[in-house]
């Protein structure tokens, strides 16, 4: 079954499934199939189609090949950067409507997990003496609001 969009709606199994072709419809088949002629040369650009629509699994590029290609995809973006780039004003606006969300707890929780170990992008990443020694400054000088931990009375 379909969704309005037309994509398949997840779990729903097809009508087709599990059902056969009775003996008789087998025959009504053949019969039709016998009947098509194919010239050599309708036959030969079946076959080109059909080679374009398949992946190309175990094939290996010469050389050659490969500099094209290379070439080819020289200068142009990558393919999960392409798209077109967002404006200062458009980064703005959406910076404005993040601004002031709340987060819930949950999410953050899971945010945290999915950021966890080698999935963090700092994971790894070797800082050189100098550039600890500007952190260590640029630390020194923020102001950390000191929170009062003791017990109110409420009268």
């Amino acid at each position: 079954m379909k969704n309005k969009l037309g994509r398949f709606k997840k779990g729903n199994i097809p009508w087709i499934t599990g059902k056969k072709h009775t003996e008789e419809t087998k025959q009504k088949i053949r019969l039709a199939r016998a009947k098509q002629i194919i010239s050599k040369e309708s036959y030969e650009k079946m076959k080109i189609a059909r080679k374009k629509t398949t992946q190309k699994r175990g094939y290996y590029f010469s050389e050659e090949t490969k500099q094209q290609i290379s070439l080819a995809h020289k200068g142009k973006p990558k393919l999960w950067l392409r798209g077109i780039p967002h404006s200062k004003e458009r980064k703005e606006k959406i910076s404005k409507s993040n601004h002031g969300k709340i987060i819930s707890i949950h999410t953050r929780k899971l945010l945290s997990k999915l950021n966890m170990g080698k999935k963090n992008p700092n994971y790894g990443l070797k800082r050189s003496d100098e550039t600890r020694r500007l952190m260590r400054i640029a630390r020194a000088k923020q102001i950390v609001p000191v929170k009062d931990t003791s017990i109110e009375v409420k009268i």
